[in-house]
């Protein structure tokens, strides 16, 4: 037992050596590729630096080494054996009676161990990181200060509140607070029955409520009736709105719950 347990992590060491080794080889060449590619995009905006440039390639490597990990980890698994296989060290293990199972193991549990460091450690650090990322990317090189401002056509928002279903449709998005402009908010009842629409100037996101400015509310065939202002119920919040409108590899996987039933509460 003494002998399987040395062995086992003497296999292990060596394989989280070369797995150690070989994500770093892979993420250097990549990097350096990345940061060639980001100094050519940046040659046609002048208030792009290098510094900035190499802030920019280091915020999006972690993105680029979650998809690095799975190959890290076959590849360095293929290395470990082929080794120990060429060095004759399986040869003596097997001889000594221990099995297949025996020396698989460790590797085993070492790639299990690093899947879980993925994505309960690693993920929420990178999807941070690339959500850094994307705003700069935003803000220097598409000219856009908010993510909000990625719909050039017009964004939508669905959600849920005691009266039934409302669908917001906004021309354009300010952030900080968030303010939609040119709005109209289609209002369904529980049923999912079509009730009315209203159409306001702005509509500007408040504790728990929608404050719509200069209103025009047209309920069924009623005629529309305007008013100054009107609050409408949401659950919304800006975290959830950024998050709809971001990039699927800046949501943390500890945000997947509270992502999944915020949009649950939309009826989506």
């Amino acid at each position: 037992m003494f002998v399987i347990s040395t062995l086992s992590r003497y296999i292990g060491r060596q394989f989280l050596t070369s797995f150690v080794g070989l994500l770093l080889l892979l993420s250097a060449v990549i990097w350096l590729f990345e940061f060639i590619e980001m100094l050519r995009r940046s040659a046609d905006h002048a208030n792009v630096g290098i510094g900035l440039v190499l802030q920019m390639t280091l915020l999006k490597m972690p993105e680029t080494i979650q998809t690095l990990f799975h190959f890290a980890v076959l590849f360095s698994a293929m290395y470990t054996f082929w080794r120990l296989t060429r060095s004759q060290e399986l040869v003596v293990a097997r001889a000594a009676g221990v099995s297949v199972w025996q020396f698989l193991m460790p590797v085993l549990l070492a790639a299990a161990l690093i899947g879980v460091f993925k994505v309960a450690i690693f993920n929420p650090v990178a999807a941070a990181m690339v959500g850094q990322y994307e705003e700069l990317s935003s803000r220097h090189f598409s000219g856009r200060t908010s993510l909000l401002e990625l719909s050039g056509g017009g964004l939508w928002l669905r959600q849920r509140d005691p009266g039934g279903v409302s669908t917001i449709f906004a021309h354009r998005a300010t952030s900080n607070p968030i303010v939609l402009h040119d709005v109209t908010v289609f209002l369904f009842d529980t049923e999912e029955q079509y009730r009315g629409r209203i159409d306001a100037s702005t509509a500007t996101l408040r504790d728990r409520h929608w404050e719509l400015d200069s209103a025009w509310r047209t309920m069924g065939s009623s005629p529309p009736e305007h008013l100054d202002r009107i609050r409408l119920p949401t659950e919304l919040t800006p975290q959830t709105i950024q998050e709809s409108f971001a990039a699927p590899e800046t949501l943390s996987f500890w945000a997947l719950p509270e992502f999944i039933r915020s949009m649950e509460q939309a009826g989506l």
